[in-house]
């Protein structure tokens, strides 16, 4: 199963996550995939596309039964190989329509989309680039595909995680975060990631090991999630996904820290007229009036340094009576990208997270700090 290539994606806009809907089940990341009382009781039933009459092995997943080919999964999966051996099959003592029945502690729709996902191949919308992906599945796909070892799976994961968090320039983070094309929710390019969902992220990118793009999923969720949020966790599918205690107090943290940052870019606000100005007398009034009115703005107590001050100040440009002459609009604008840029340098040291800027989209640098439970396939 090829993996199809990822395109640029389109950017979220700023979230304080205070919208996040109200938490449907009190269950933590590190309890994932325990099923219901309910559906433990519930008779269980064939799926009605994964039952092949010529299939060799029946999967049981709560209350969900699929009988599959054991050489198709292990084609795709050296553990589903290991375990639909010949001599592993043989060792089963449950038979159902004439095949043995292999029990597993997987959530049933989750192992339901991961078959079909595998049986589909390249048509399976998983591989379709311009298929826009709701995040609550991706995770889930991605949890059971890490347990069974699915590396074509894994790898479109990857691939559009590190498409909507990336990581190899300011320039390329921001033609991102503020493509067009964005959703209100945050979503983005082929990935529906709600803002607050950066929280469900980051244990993500612990359990796939991806920490070249942990700075950045850790620097949207600290500065655009709420910190009811942090603190309370939020809901991805019917699951409360929350920090772990180290990964809250990191962020509690950083987020000063990132407020701190807003503030000090006050200091490249250029107040003086450039060289070569022509209306030195104006432009000295309407600089410091403008540099006034940031930093008595909300703007500049926001833990996003990355995206505060230039918006904000070039918003101001559209009133001809508030802005300087090109030469020095340029000159200010050309402080607070530097400035913009040294944050963005500085991401590792602000966050506390090593490897920062990664040498590649690619690098499997080591050390997260433990910021969220990595979730598990039960």
């Amino acid at each position: 199963m090829p993996t199809a290539t990822r395109g640029h994606v389109r950017a979220a806009a700023a979230d304080d996550g205070a919208d996040a809907p109200p938490h449907k089940r009190q269950k933590t990341e590190s309890h994932e995939g325990g099923p219901a009382l309910a559906e433990r009781e519930r008779e269980p039933e064939r799926d009605a596309v994964l039952w092949f009459e010529d299939a060799s092995v029946v999967l049981a997943a709560e209350n969900k039964l699929f009988k599959v080919h054991a050489g198709v999964l292990g084609h795709h999966s050296p553990v589903f190989k290991e375990l639909l051996s010949a001599p592993a099959l043989a060792a089963l003592e449950e038979r159902l329509d004439g095949c043995p029945v292999l029990r597993t502690n997987d959530k049933g729709a989750s192992l339901a989309r991961l078959l079909r996902i595998i049986y589909d191949g390249v048509q399976s919308d998983w591989f379709a680039s311009g298929v826009r992906l709701d995040f609550a599945d991706l995770r889930r796909v991605a949890i059971v595909a890490a347990k069974y070892q699915v590396p074509a799976v894994l790898d479109e994961v990857k691939s559009r995680l590190r498409a909507f968090y990336p990581t190899a320039s300011l320039q390329a983070w921001r033609a991102v975060v503020f493509d067009d094309e964005s959703g209100a929710d945050g979503s983005r390019g082929t990935l529906a990631i709600r803002t607050w969902d950066s929280i469900a992220v980051i244990g993500l990118c612990r359990l796939l090991k991806m920490p070249d793009i942990l700075p950045v999923v850790l620097y949207e969720c600290c500065s655009k999630v709420s910190a009811a949020n942090l603190v309370r966790g939020v809901t991805c599918g019917d699951e409360l996904v929350r920090l772990t205690e180290d990964g809250l107090l990191l962020c509690l943290r950083a987020r000063d820290l990132l407020v701190a940052e807003t503030a000090r870019m006050s200091n490249d606000f250029i107040v003086k007229p450039q060289a070569g100005c022509t209306s030195p007398q104006s432009c000295a009034t309407k600089l410091e009036q403008l540099r006034f009115q940031v930093i008595n703005a909300d703007v500049a107590s926001s833990p996003n340094p990355l995206d505060a001050w230039i918006p904000y100040t070039a918003a101001q440009y559209d009133d001809a009576e508030k802005k300087p002459c090109a030469l020095c609009a340029d000159a200010l604008m050309g402080s607070l990208e530097g400035a913009v840029e040294a944050v963005w340098r500085r991401l590792g040291e602000i966050l506390d997270l090593p490897h920062w800027p990664p040498n590649n989209a690619g690098e499997q640098a080591g050390g997260d700090n433990g910021v969220g439970n990595a979730p598990r396939a039960s």
